[in-house]
């Protein structure tokens, strides 16, 4: 429900829509995985290096594997309103296994949903406002408030892609770079997470697929660790 139901509003997310692939691609994305090699940078501390390998599909599935250079690994998963977190340090064979709390299974879900592809293939569910070209809130571009999420997208007004989006519930402003078609859909290899309290983390996008199988055991407590790095990811 758009409810500010303005020309300029209904222009934008049309054009949004065919910038990353057109709104039927969009709504028909089934599954999605990807590599990332992470970076986070804390003023005055020390670069942090990590992998990152996602997994999600249509209906509330979602896993998250973070691996880092001591062999520590820490999975997330989401089944529907369930979670689990999964931890297997360094060197040991035996993992951790543990219940998440209902406001982490939330939390990762929004991370979901306010995705730019998925928030414009689902766009007319909810409730927006078109605020202009600005500066709004010191950033510019085509500006859409997703007001549940309190989340700003800042829209090339030349591609149409979002290049900035601020999700004001959390603090965190990301910033895409790098946008490539994959499988038709406009990707971004390139993402700046930027925390209003000071870390930048980067992610750089290693291998994606949109819309290959992916096993239901892997939104298990079961699952553990992945068969390898390139599992799920392969382009």
């Amino acid at each position: 429900m758009t409810r500010n139901t303005s020309s300029a509003l209904h222009r934008l997310l049309h054009r949004a829509r065919e910038a990353y692939g057109g709104l039927q691609r969009l709504q028909n994305i089934s599954s999605f995985r990807a590599e990332y090699a992470y970076t986070e940078q804390r003023p005055n501390g020390p670069l942090v290096a990590w992998r990152n390998r996602t997994y999600r599909v249509r209906g509330g599935r979602i896993r998250i594997e973070e691996e880092y250079p001591d062999g520590m690994l820490i999975i997330r998963v989401v089944n529907l309103q369930q979670g689990w977190i999964i931890v297997r340090p360094a060197d040991e064979n035996k993992d951790i296994i543990a219940e998440l709390s209902p406001e982490e299974v939330g939390r990762i879900r929004r991370d979901v949903k306010i995705i730019p592809a998925n928030f414009l293939a689902h766009a007319d569910e909810y409730d927006l406002r078109y605020l202009g070209t600005g500066p709004v809130k010191g950033y510019r571009g085509l500006c859409l408030d997703f007001v549940d999420e309190e989340t700003y997208y800042y829209f090339d007004p030349s591609s149409y892609l979002c290049r900035r989006m601020a999700d004001w519930a959390t603090g965190h402003i990301w910033s895409f770079h790098r946008y490539r078609l994959v499988d038709g859909v406009a990707t971004p290899h390139r993402i700046k997470i930027r925390d209003l309290l000071g870390p930048i983390i980067t992610a750089e996008l290693l291998q994606v697929r949109y819309n290959v199988p992916i096993p239901d055991t892997l939104f298990s407590p079961e699952a553990g660790r992945a068969s390898g790095p390139g599992e799920g990811s392969q382009t």
